[in-house]
Protein backbone atom coordinates (compact mmCIF):
# COMPACT_ATOMS: atom_id res chain seq x y z
CA UNK A 1 0.00 0.00 0.00
CA UNK A 2 2.52 2.23 0.26
CA UNK A 3 4.05 2.16 -3.11
CA UNK A 4 0.07 3.38 -3.68
CA UNK A 5 0.50 6.40 -1.25
CA UNK A 6 3.84 7.30 -2.65
CA UNK A 7 2.71 7.42 -6.20
CA UNK A 8 -0.03 9.50 -5.49
CA UNK A 9 1.73 11.88 -3.34
CA UNK A 10 3.54 12.36 -6.61
CA UNK A 11 0.49 12.60 -8.55
CA UNK A 12 -0.25 15.61 -6.28
CA UNK A 13 3.10 17.05 -6.11
CA UNK A 14 3.20 17.32 -10.22
CA UNK A 15 -0.56 18.19 -10.00
CA UNK A 16 -1.17 20.79 -7.25
CA UNK A 17 -0.68 23.81 -8.80
CA UNK A 18 -2.46 22.97 -11.83
CA UNK A 19 -5.77 22.22 -9.61
CA UNK A 20 -5.54 24.93 -7.74
CA UNK A 21 -4.98 27.20 -10.53
CA UNK A 22 -8.47 25.89 -11.84
CA UNK A 23 -9.94 26.58 -8.46
CA UNK A 24 -9.33 29.71 -8.64
CA UNK A 25 -11.19 30.48 -11.39
CA UNK A 26 -14.52 29.00 -10.05
CA UNK A 27 -14.93 29.51 -6.38
CA UNK A 28 -14.51 32.39 -4.10
CA UNK A 29 -10.75 32.53 -2.68
CA UNK A 30 -11.93 31.55 1.05
CA UNK A 31 -12.85 28.29 -0.65
CA UNK A 32 -10.18 27.79 -2.64
CA UNK A 33 -8.18 25.56 -0.23
CA UNK A 34 -10.76 23.25 0.59
CA UNK A 35 -11.88 22.75 -2.80
CA UNK A 36 -8.59 21.52 -3.88
CA UNK A 37 -8.22 19.45 -1.05
CA UNK A 38 -11.47 17.37 -2.10
CA UNK A 39 -10.52 17.17 -5.70
CA UNK A 40 -7.51 15.53 -4.33
CA UNK A 41 -9.42 13.06 -2.02
CA UNK A 42 -12.13 12.38 -5.23
CA UNK A 43 -8.84 11.56 -7.38
CA UNK A 44 -7.45 9.34 -4.99
CA UNK A 45 -10.46 7.50 -4.52
CA UNK A 46 -11.47 7.06 -8.28
CA UNK A 47 -7.80 7.13 -9.59
CA UNK A 48 -8.27 2.91 -10.15
CA UNK A 49 -11.48 4.12 -12.49
CA UNK A 50 -8.60 6.07 -14.68
CA UNK A 51 -7.30 4.28 -17.74
CA UNK A 52 -5.32 6.26 -20.39
CA UNK A 53 -6.86 6.10 -23.99
CA UNK A 54 -7.47 3.21 -25.65
CA UNK A 55 -7.19 1.24 -22.94
CA UNK A 56 -10.57 -0.47 -22.97
CA UNK A 57 -13.48 0.41 -20.56
CA UNK A 58 -14.34 2.68 -17.85
CA UNK A 59 -12.63 6.82 -18.29
CA UNK A 60 -10.49 7.58 -21.18
CA UNK A 61 -8.07 10.15 -22.24
CA UNK A 62 -5.38 12.37 -21.08
CA UNK A 63 -4.68 12.25 -17.23
CA UNK A 64 -4.44 15.91 -17.17
CA UNK A 65 -7.85 16.19 -19.42
CA UNK A 66 -9.30 13.62 -16.56
CA UNK A 67 -8.07 15.59 -13.86
CA UNK A 68 -9.27 18.81 -14.70
CA UNK A 69 -12.84 17.49 -15.64
CA UNK A 70 -12.58 16.23 -11.53
CA UNK A 71 -11.71 19.58 -10.48
CA UNK A 72 -14.36 21.48 -12.31
CA UNK A 73 -17.34 19.37 -11.31
CA UNK A 74 -15.58 19.66 -7.72
CA UNK A 75 -15.45 23.26 -8.09
CA UNK A 76 -19.08 23.30 -9.74
CA UNK A 77 -20.35 21.34 -6.64
CA UNK A 78 -18.76 23.72 -3.94
CA UNK A 79 -19.97 26.52 -5.79
CA UNK A 80 -23.56 25.22 -5.63
CA UNK A 81 -23.17 24.94 -2.07
CA UNK A 82 -22.59 28.05 -1.22
CA UNK A 83 -24.48 30.10 -3.67
CA UNK A 84 -27.85 30.44 -1.30
CA UNK A 85 -25.60 32.08 0.66
CA UNK A 86 -23.20 33.99 -0.55
CA UNK A 87 -23.68 37.86 -1.49
CA UNK A 88 -21.43 40.88 -1.64
CA UNK A 89 -22.24 43.79 0.08
CA UNK A 90 -22.14 47.42 -1.25
CA UNK A 91 -19.47 48.47 2.18
CA UNK A 92 -16.92 45.66 1.05
CA UNK A 93 -16.72 46.86 -2.14
CA UNK A 94 -15.90 50.53 -0.32
CA UNK A 95 -13.12 48.99 1.77
CA UNK A 96 -11.34 47.06 -1.52
CA UNK A 97 -12.33 50.26 -3.27
CA UNK A 98 -10.57 52.71 -1.20
CA UNK A 99 -7.06 50.59 -0.75
CA UNK A 100 -6.92 49.87 -4.24
CA UNK A 101 -7.29 53.38 -4.93
CA UNK A 102 -4.70 54.33 -2.15
CA UNK A 103 -1.83 52.04 -3.56
CA UNK A 104 -2.54 53.00 -7.35
CA UNK A 105 -2.19 56.91 -6.60
CA UNK A 106 0.68 56.28 -4.98
CA UNK A 107 2.41 53.99 -7.71
CA UNK A 108 0.93 55.42 -10.94
CA UNK A 109 0.40 58.13 -13.51
CA UNK A 110 -2.87 59.77 -14.38
CA UNK A 111 -3.12 57.50 -17.51
CA UNK A 112 -1.90 54.06 -15.75
CA UNK A 113 -4.78 54.98 -12.97
CA UNK A 114 -7.62 55.24 -15.55
CA UNK A 115 -6.86 52.36 -17.86
CA UNK A 116 -6.77 49.84 -14.46
CA UNK A 117 -9.41 51.16 -13.10
CA UNK A 118 -11.96 50.90 -16.17
CA UNK A 119 -10.41 47.61 -15.83
CA UNK A 120 -11.01 46.99 -12.50
CA UNK A 121 -14.70 48.43 -12.44
CA UNK A 122 -15.36 46.07 -15.13
CA UNK A 123 -14.05 43.17 -13.82
CA UNK A 124 -15.70 44.19 -10.43
CA UNK A 125 -19.43 44.89 -12.12
CA UNK A 126 -18.86 41.30 -13.84
CA UNK A 127 -17.74 39.40 -10.81
CA UNK A 128 -20.81 40.96 -8.83
CA UNK A 129 -23.39 39.93 -11.15
CA UNK A 130 -21.89 37.22 -11.84
CA UNK A 131 -22.74 35.73 -8.18
CA UNK A 132 -26.84 36.60 -9.08
CA UNK A 133 -26.50 33.80 -11.44
CA UNK A 134 -26.99 30.43 -10.35
CA UNK A 135 -23.58 27.82 -10.24
CA UNK A 136 -25.29 26.17 -13.19
CA UNK A 137 -25.00 29.54 -15.12
CA UNK A 138 -21.60 30.51 -13.43
CA UNK A 139 -20.02 27.58 -15.10
CA UNK A 140 -21.52 27.43 -18.58
CA UNK A 141 -20.56 31.26 -18.92
CA UNK A 142 -16.90 30.79 -17.62
CA UNK A 143 -16.68 27.54 -19.64
CA UNK A 144 -17.61 29.02 -22.83
CA UNK A 145 -17.11 33.14 -22.75
CA UNK A 146 -14.42 33.42 -20.47
CA UNK A 147 -12.58 30.42 -20.98
CA UNK A 148 -13.43 29.97 -24.64
CA UNK A 149 -13.99 26.33 -24.67
CA UNK A 150 -16.92 24.99 -26.70
CA UNK A 151 -20.33 24.06 -25.96
CA UNK A 152 -18.90 20.69 -26.66
CA UNK A 153 -16.24 21.02 -24.87
CA UNK A 154 -18.34 22.43 -21.90
CA UNK A 155 -20.90 19.66 -21.95
CA UNK A 156 -17.85 16.85 -21.61
CA UNK A 157 -16.04 18.55 -18.90
CA UNK A 158 -19.65 19.37 -16.89
CA UNK A 159 -21.24 16.33 -17.81
CA UNK A 160 -24.01 17.27 -19.21
CA UNK A 161 -25.65 17.38 -23.00
CA UNK A 162 -24.68 20.04 -25.86
CA UNK A 163 -28.34 20.89 -25.91
CA UNK A 164 -28.32 21.76 -21.88
CA UNK A 165 -25.45 24.21 -22.26
CA UNK A 166 -26.43 25.54 -25.38
CA UNK A 167 -30.00 26.98 -23.63
CA UNK A 168 -27.99 27.65 -20.60
CA UNK A 169 -25.54 29.46 -21.94
CA UNK A 170 -28.13 31.55 -23.97
CA UNK A 171 -30.16 32.02 -21.04
CA UNK A 172 -27.36 32.65 -19.06
CA UNK A 173 -26.36 35.80 -21.25
CA UNK A 174 -29.84 36.84 -21.08
CA UNK A 175 -29.61 37.51 -17.61
CA UNK A 176 -26.37 38.75 -17.58
CA UNK A 177 -27.39 41.28 -19.83
CA UNK A 178 -30.16 42.18 -17.75
CA UNK A 179 -28.30 41.92 -14.71
CA UNK A 180 -25.51 44.47 -16.51
CA UNK A 181 -28.40 46.60 -17.39
CA UNK A 182 -30.16 47.15 -14.09
CA UNK A 183 -26.90 47.64 -12.05
CA UNK A 184 -25.23 50.29 -14.13
CA UNK A 185 -29.02 52.03 -14.01
CA UNK A 186 -28.99 51.95 -10.06
CA UNK A 187 -25.48 53.44 -10.56
CA UNK A 188 -26.68 56.47 -12.32
CA UNK A 189 -29.20 57.13 -9.71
Amino acid sequence: MSGDTEQFQALLERYQAYVFAIVRKYVPPQLVEDVAQEVFLKLFRSLALYQPQGAGHGTTGSFKSWLATITVRTSYDALRKTYRSSEVTISELADNHAQWLDSLLSTSSLEDFTRHSQAREAKEIVDRVMTRLSPEDQMVVRLVHFEGNSTAQAAEILGWSTANVKIRTFRARTKLQKLIGNLLRENER
